[in-house]
């Protein structure tokens, strides 16, 4: 619209007012006055529509928009079932993380403005660079939001926060899930899909709330509309009443001149848009007004028919929009109940196959129960025979039969210890283990079992220190015979793996309501990628069996067992190539005798 064709239309009710009576000039200019107040006011309610409530609502869908897709990508991440895909979980993070900077984007926009100095410092400037990338600079301008609209936008942050975290985590524990599936299956497998699928429903959650608080926004924003357009009919109302007023003392000069002009000019378009702002308050959306006055009122229906579409365009837009969406999260949660009912029945035959596992391990300690018992009554005989041949016919032997017969009674000694030791394994694992605790002082223990040890330990020039305590330690109520067991095992290995001229040292001491024992060689060590295997049945670490070939593996299971069972605690610290130092610990009664 050019200038002249512009000032025709703004002096339009003037100029066809210039034709009334002289004398009824001063209610005319009342009759402008009050005109042109109704149309600013009628402009101002429009500017809150056009330029505030409609880029807010278009954010608020785009924000939408954003976190449906995120949702989606996060759907479809968690939906990825083997480890050759975490590519394509990569992609998925990347999408999801760009619609994370879109909502957060529009989130900021809606909070201060487009145009502020605080939406453009926000997020460190990121939020600023998203709104340029995305071609929104100079196209859509954001106003400052209401404080409800700020709450609201607020509460769907931190909600969309929690969502962003818990998804997040989510898609960790999937990939962590399909790394480990591939290495083995067991408890730490189904705990990392467990998690993955708790956290995902957290995630689902905070997303519902976050879509709740955005259809709240919108809602205010439909509210806001309805209010500004019946704010528009109060004030065209209220210029209508006024222009009566002052009509009718006109009316008294020159009646049907006035009436027909103020009814032309005024009347019949505020009319025309007070039903169609009522229409609209009433959700008729598609309502529009055609007024061809060829003056302001023209350029107010065209600007009221212009708002009225681009509310109807955004509108209608956004809920097709919310109901497609809300359509395929229903049909995701239809496919994530069938997969949940897929996991369940797996669950099922995973605990079956785990209880026959229980009852196969269960059948072999009974297998190695039988096999030792079976074992020891010829081993015993053998034992006894070959101590006779030593004793009462040595010096009928040769040199060679005896040094044959010798090794002969240690391999046979060795076979012995292991029967029993399978022995005690199997009684420990059945629960049949009998413990007689009775006081003892377990500084003599140490002592006696130190003397078993001084001869091997003097061959081998190995050094042997007991850090005897000053004073009399308090007794304690353990079982005498398993107590030595455990020291008797820390103290051979002690002895067993440090080489010749080595030392060990051995403390005992009280450490709060327990006493403690230690016993610390300055041999070969444990490689530190086998310590959490230790105390395992059968389990020796590698440079254990090079040194020595012989020994079964259950030593230190055994020892772990007798220790836990009479309340205690067993640990160690070592480094390999630099010796290892190994701690048990055993309660003290609340009343002893020292």
């Amino acid at each position: 619209m050019d200038g002249k064709s512009k000032n025709r239309k703004i002096f339009g009710i003037e100029r066809k007012l210039f034709g009334i009576f002289f004398l009824v000039l001063v209610f005319t200019a009342g009759i402008v006055f009050t005109t042109f107040y109704g149309l600013y006011r009628i402009g101002e309610v429009s500017k809150i529509v056009t330029e505030r409530e409609t880029p807010l609502v278009r954010s608020t869908e785009e924000a939408l928009s954003a976190m449906v897709i995120g949702l989606s990508a996060v759907e479809q991440a968690l939906d990825v079932s083997s480890k050759e895909d975490l590519v394509r979980v990569g992609d998925l993070e990347l999408k999801f993380s760009n619609s994370v900077a879109r909502f957060n984007t529009f989130m900021a926009a809606i909070t201060w403005g487009s145009e502020t100095e605080a939406f453009r410092r926000s997020a460190g400037g990121e939020n600023y660079r998203t709104w340029v990338n995305l071609g929104l600079q100079g196209n859509l301008v954001v106003l400052e939001s209401p404080g409800a609209q700020v709450q609201l936008a607020g509460q769907a942050a931190l909600y969309y926060e929690g969502f962003v975290n818990n998804a997040r985590d989510a898609i960790n524990l999937r990939k962590e899930f399909l790394l480990s599936s591939g290495v083995s299956a067991g408890t730490t497998t189904e705990a990392l899909r467990n998690s993955s699928r708790e956290t995902a429903g957290k995630a689902r959650r905070f997303a519902d709330l976050a879509t709740e608080n955005l259809r709240s926004m919108v809602e205010l924003s439909n509210k806001t509309t309805q209010e500004s357009a019946l704010a528009l009919a109060r004030a065209e109302r209220n210029a209508f009443t006024m222009t009566l007023v002052i009509s009718i003392i006109g009316l008294l000069a020159i009646a049907f001149v006035s009436t027909i002009v103020t009814r032309r000019v005024v009347v019949r378009p505020l009319s025309i848009l007070s039903d169609a702002a009522s229409a609209l308050g009433e959700g008729k959306l598609s309502t529009r007004v055609d007024i061809k006055t060829g003056d302001e009122m023209e350029v107010l229906g065209a600007t009221f028919n212009t708002m009225a579409e681009h509310l109807f365009t955004y509108t209608t837009g956004l809920e097709g929009e919310v109901a497609k969406r809300t359509q395929e999260l229903k049909e995701n949660v239809v496919q994530l109940n069938i997969k949940n009912e897929m996991l369940t029945t797996r669950e099922e035959e995973l605990t079956i196959a785990n209880n026959r596992l229980r009852e196969l391990d269960r059948a072999k300690s009974e297998f190695i129960s039988v096999a030792a018992h079976q074992l020891r009554t010829p081993l015993s005989a053998v034992k006894w025979i070959i101590s006779i041949l030593t004793d009462e016919n040595s010096e009928n032997l040769s040199t060679e039969q005896r040094t044959l017969l010798l090794k002969g009674y240690e391999s046979n000694e060795r076979m012995i210890n292991l029967v029993n030791e399978m022995l005690e394994v199997t009684r420990i694992e059945s629960g049949k283990v009998v413990f007689k605790p009775v006081p003892i002082h377990l500084e003599d223990l140490v002592d006696n079992i130190l003397i078993d040890f001084t001869g091997q330990a003097y061959v081998r020039k190995i050094k042997v220190e007991f850090d005897h305590p000053k004073a009399r330690l308090p007794s304690v109520l353990v079982d005498p015979d398993k107590t030595r067991s455990v020291l008797q095992n820390l103290i051979e290995n002690a002895v067993k793996y440090t080489p010749d001229g080595g030392a060990i040292r051995a403390t005992l001491a009280t450490d709060g309501n327990v006493l403690r024992f230690s016993v610390s060689d300055s041999g070969i060590g444990i490689p530190e990628s086998q310590q959490n295997a230790i105390f395992s049945k059968f389990f020796r670490a590698d440079n254990a069996v090079k040194r020595e070939a012989d020994g079964s593996g259950l030593g230190l299971f055994i020892a772990k067992s007798i220790v836990e069972r009479q309340g205690g605690q067993i640990w160690f610290e070592s480094k390999e190539d630099a010796g290892t130092t190994f701690y048990f610990t055993v309660p003290i009664p609340k009343t002893n005798t020292a």
